[in-house]
């Protein structure tokens, strides 16, 4: 979100944070998962992506604002605080790090906020972690941190099967249109390094290029 009041010096006032997709959501992404670890795993809720920014020209009064409203209930009445991004560096805070950085910070309001988490022991493997949380009864899910060797670690959801049943999957590896969107996104070559022994997943990904290049 910007404020645009002068034209001539238009101000960032809002940066969200990234969205969180499904574990099994774009193809190839599942594949992916598998080559890093678990860290921590926080309750998933109901609700959406909630904002600070700034109001007021001289004030700089700091407010908060849900995804499609400046002024929502949800976000106070039932807040429960999952990630932070901090707009100083541009790291994105959430579990034990972020647990630690508002008590080294003195934010003791904000903590009382937290959601519940906790971190995944290190010989739980991803199966293991999957199947446990599709099988239970209670809650929607979980969302957990996917620890690279080579990059930054990043959440991803898991959802229970129940939650499945209600709701839909949002686009497994199966989905023609996560094939679709992975090729337009120039992400051939990775995804033939990640089925490289699947000759049939190939011989799609092979069929779809060759459909789209000549439109693409």
């Amino acid at each position: 979100m910007f404020n645009i009041t002068n034209p001539k010096n238009v101000q960032l006032v809002s940066l969200p944070l990234e969205k969180i997709f499904d574990y099994e959501e774009g193809f190839g992404q599942k594949q992916f998962h598998e080559h890093g670890r678990f860290g921590d795993k926080m309750e998933k809720m109901d609700g959406t992506l909630i904002s600070t920014f700034l109001h007021g020209r001289a004030s700089k009064e700091v407010r908060l604002k849900s995804k499609q409203s400046l002024t929502s209930n949800q976000v106070l009445e039932t807040m429960k605080l999952l990630v932070v991004k901090s707009h100083a560096n541009g790291q994105t805070l959430f579990g034990t790090r972020l647990k630690t950085f508002l008590i080294e910070n003195n934010f003791p309001t904000i903590l009382n906020h937290l959601v519940a988490f906790e971190s995944v022991p290190s010989d739980v493997t991803h199966k293991q972690l999957l199947q446990d949380i599709y099988q239970q009864t209670c809650g929607e899910g979980y969302v957990v941190e996917i620890i690279q060797p080579d990059r930054p670690s990043y959440l991803v959801k898991i959802k229970t099967q129940k939650y499945f049943t209600v709701y839909g999957d949002g686009g497994s590896e199966n989905s023609p249109r996560s094939l679709f969107e992975a090729l337009i996104n120039e992400n051939a070559d990775d995804l033939r390094a990640l089925f490289k022994d699947d000759t049939q997943t190939l011989a799609r990904i092979d069929e779809m290029e060759n459909n789209i290049r000549p439109k693409y």
